[in-house]
């Protein structure tokens, strides 16, 4: 008993130096687990964190204030992708039918975490252009905010779409490591690209600016057009219609009304760089489709950033010119905006033609494909025949109606006669143009092919991995192909040149883009613009003397517009270059940009005003076309004087009022 009782504590003792252990290794086990959870949560953020503080170091870099870039970035997060990616999992939800299993390489019908937010700031750009549209129709275009606001209120108040707030765990699957390091590294090179090849010769201050690429300060005037009417017109021509796709020009109006940036940081520096990047994700997600492999995507997705297309016109270049690297979307905001939408529309697609999504997601693609729409429409023609084909494959091998297939065909349809008919009322300058990428007119074939740059990536990839897993010297027959494409390469140009008729000329620079020459830009005309567009009303017309590029007046190019640019006020005659008047005169194989403008009596009536100026020329302008400012490069004419009230002078310009009466 005595011996019992003795034995007795020391079991019990025991025990609970036992509990205690195992107490103590649950505990270290679970901090050693969540260790391990939040260190791999840091790891698959590194990739995405690191091409962010990357590319803002260069956008601080190259000119771009931190206030700028905070508000830029803060819209583009809460007011365009935050919102699209609810849209986007409250329409659509998790990728349903997704592979079980897909594992570490994601399947080919899982959606990662960056094709999401991809998606998701698609979405965004394609809800903001209508909304805002109402919004700067109404006069008051602030409303923009209305939409992302409404979304975080439903998401917040209805309880079946809380849930839409944190990512469901099998909502995607999840991409092996370096593929989150590749796509970051693509980012880091679009900015790198960017400052190298935009950012040096496109300054944001002047007379530096001055010597811009031609093409942008259109841009900059289309911006202003859109953040002060609605609808549109070409602003460089009072009263002339804009029929160039201008959706992208609705979304930097709302940026910069919502941001407070000035139209030139947006269109210079930040605006393009959220596009290129999601641009470069969907395409690799579609390739990842398509093939199956990851490595593939990757070199689909740099063969569509990096591998230039050989020129389709004739010139000084050679028999068969390249037009180098592809282009990164500073030149064209509007093609890298499309290029975007339709690459999202793309994606969407593919999941509802298997099947994935009920009848609400079916409202996705019918809202990318609208900003398609307005943005390039040469996409969805392209589009269009992809769908015919596959709607045609899936009923003679399934031998009853692709309902799927049809219902996004009929939907692509639509939209293709929509843009054709209503948005650009029919004429060849974006008609035939986005219906026909071989049948528009200037510059418009060439630059349209670039559309399908993504998509014949992909296929050659595709192509390659086929020939490539043959066991049988797969090396002779990759060569063979290859030998073929560039074979094949010279008869399409010749096709192209037959069809599109070229846009060669005696002046190779006249069928392309060019930098004013740096020695010949005026001072004073930033702060004249500025100061007119402080002091005048958005209605008011503004005639000026400047129409050619500076150092390209004999014979005149037309590309002439920073008036309309840096004042965002409408002038009775600028540049005519772009407008539907002018290229609709052009001839095959001719030029645009030395074309004389159409409307001879006008041009005249301007232009005698400033050569011989008086008070009762500048009132007939008044009078006849409602003319209020005169924005006048006074080393073009001579000094206006009295004939008018001077209000400002910086430089080289001069800005004076016209009298409501003569004095």
């Amino acid at each position: 008993m005595l011996a019992k009782t003795a034995a007795g504590p020391r079991p019990r003792r025991q025990t609970l130096r036992m509990v205690r252990t195992i107490a103590a290794r649950v505990s270290l086990g679970g901090g050693r687990h969540a260790g391990r959870h939040r260190r791999s949560r840091l790891a698959r953020c590194a990739p995405g964190a690191l091409a962010l503080v990357f590319t803002a170091a260069v956008l601080l870099l190259n000119g771009v204030s931190p206030r700028d870039l905070a508000a830029f970035g803060l819209y583009l997060a809460l007011g365009l992708a935050l919102p699209g990616v609810l849209l986007l999992r409250g329409l659509r939800g998790a990728v349903r039918g997704a592979r079980k299993g897909a594992g570490k390489g994601g399947g080919a019908s899982g959606r990662t975490p960056g094709e999401e937010l991809a998606l998701g700031v698609a979405l965004g750009y394609a809800v903001e252009v209508p909304v805002y549209v109402a919004a700067r129709a109404l006069g008051e275009p602030l409303l923009v905010l209305a939409w992302p606001a409404a979304v975080y209120v439903a998401f917040l108040a209805v309880p079946r779409l809380r849930r839409h707030w944190r990512r469901p765990p099998s909502g995607g699957a999840a991409a092996p490591r370096w593929w989150s390091w590749f796509l970051a590294l693509v980012v880091v090179c679009l900015a790198v690209w960017s400052a190298a090849s935009l950012f040096a010769a496109n300054a944001l201050t002047w007379p530096r600016a001055g010597a811009s690429l031609s093409d942008m300060p259109y841009h900059l005037a289309l911006v202003g057009e859109l953040r002060h009417h609605m609808p549109p017109q070409a602003p460089m021509v009072a009263g002339e219609p804009l029929l160039h796709p201008w959706f992208v020009y609705a979304h930097l109006a709302s940026a910069s009304w919502v941001t407070g940036v000035e139209p030139m940081v947006l269109v210079y520096r930040l605006a393009v760089l959220p596009m290129s990047a999601g641009f470069a994700v969907l395409v690799g997600a579609i390739g990842h489709r398509v093939t199956g492999s990851r490595v593939a995507a990757a070199l689909a997705v740099a063969g569509t950033l990096l591998v230039s297309m050989p020129g389709l016109y004739g010139g000084a270049d050679g028999p068969l010119p390249w037009d180098g690297p592809g282009p990164s979307g500073w030149g064209d905001p509007s093609q890298m905006f499309g290029a975007l939408s339709a690459a999202a529309a793309v994606l969407v697609l593919a999941d509802l033609l298997k099947g994935r999504g009920g009848l609400g997601a079916w409202i996705l693609p019918a809202v990318l494909l609208a900003a398609v729409m307005g943005t390039e429409a040469t996409h969805l023609p392209l589009l269009l025949a992809g769908l015919a084909l596959t709607a045609a494959v899936r009923a003679v091998r399934d031998r009853r109606p692709p309902w799927a297939a049809l219902a996004a065909l009929g939907m692509t349809a639509a939209c293709t006669a929509f843009a054709q008919l209503v948005l650009y009322g029919g004429v060849r300058q974006a008609g035939a143009g986005p219906v026909s990428p071989l049948g528009g007119t200037y510059l418009n074939e060439g630059h349209f092919l670039q559309t399908v740059c993504p998509y014949l990536a992909i296929l050659s990839v595709y192509g390659f991995l086929v020939v490539m897993r043959r066991r049988e010297r797969p090396w002779r027959r990759a060569a063979a192909v290859i030998i073929l494409g560039l074979l094949a390469a010279y008869p399409i140009r010749v096709l192209a040149l037959g069809a599109g008729g070229g846009t060669g000329g005696t002046d190779p620079a006249a069928g392309r883009a060019v930098h004013p020459d740096r020695e010949k830009v005026p001072r004073g005309a930033l702060a004249a613009g500025r100061w007119l567009r402080a002091h005048s009303r958005p209605d008011d017309l503004v005639a000026t003397n400047a129409h050619c590029v500076w150092g390209r007046e004999d014979p005149c190019d037309s590309r002439h517009f920073w008036v309309t640019a840096l004042s965002e006020r409408r002038a009775l005659v600028e540049g005519w270059a772009y407008t539907t008047a002018n290229i609709d005169l052009r001839r095959p194989g001719e030029p645009v940009p030395p074309l004389p403008f159409w409307d001879a009596e006008r041009l005249r009536l301007n232009d005698a005003a400033f050569r011989r100026p008086s008070a009762a020329a500048f009132q007939y302008l008044r009078d006849r076309f409602g003319v209020r400012w005169l924005v006048v490069e006074e080393r073009r004419t001579p000094p206006v004087g009295d004939a008018a009230n001077l209000r400002f002078r910086a430089g080289d310009y001069a800005v004076y009022r016209i009298p409501a009466r003569l004095r």
